[in-house]
């Protein structure tokens, strides 16, 4: 008998770079559900915000004794920076700009260094399988990666539109 197909999808959103961003995450099992929404501590990117939708959902995952996971997202820049599996161009860059001390190719320091730093942490507490998905799927696309990729959308950007209440908001595996 094989375990249950446990999925985290996440999701980020910002307006405009330097704006309070949102972040959302939907965990999808066989037997238990659980989700988690809020805004970032400050002002964001839509990148920051993608990263911190995922280190919300593993650190979620991992405080719960969840040891593996699939982890969907509609970001490229999560995706590829964690996986060379992530699909086309994937290269896992992070894993790589981390032994560069966090530089990129061309010696700049990397975007959003505390960040990766966490999820890269949290990478190595769990075995986590990265996919992308295309974002913002129509509604007759009744798959269940659209339907969660919308409605974890959807919560991202609730929280970055109600803001003022920053704190996390958590519906516990059942």
């Amino acid at each position: 008998m094989q375990p249950a197909r446990t999925r985290l999808y996440t999701d980020g959103s910002c307006a405009a770079p330097g704006a309070v961003g949102g972040w959302a995450w939907i965990l999808v099992s066989e037997h238990a559900g659980a989700s988690g929404s809020g805004a970032t501590p400050g002002p964001s990117t839509h990148n920051a915000a993608e990263l911190t939708a995922a280190i919300e959902g593993l650190g979620y995952l991992v405080a719960s004794g969840v040891r593996e996971v699939e982890l969907v997202s509609d970001s490229r820049y999560l995706v590829c920076g964690m996986s060379s599996n992530g699909g086309k161009g994937c290269t896992g860059w992070a894993h790589a700009a981390a032994k560069r001390e966090w530089r990129t190719t061309r010696g700049k320091p990397l975007a959003n260094r505390d960040l990766w730093e966490r999820l890269l942490e949290l990478g190595g507490c769990l075995a986590v399988t990265w996919r992308h998905v295309p974002a913002h799927r129509p509604k007759k696309d009744t798959s269940d990666d659209a339907r969660y990729n919308r409605e974890v959308d959807a919560l991202a950007g609730e929280a970055r539109r109600g803001f003022g209440t920053a704190r996390a908001i958590k519906r516990p595996l059942t």
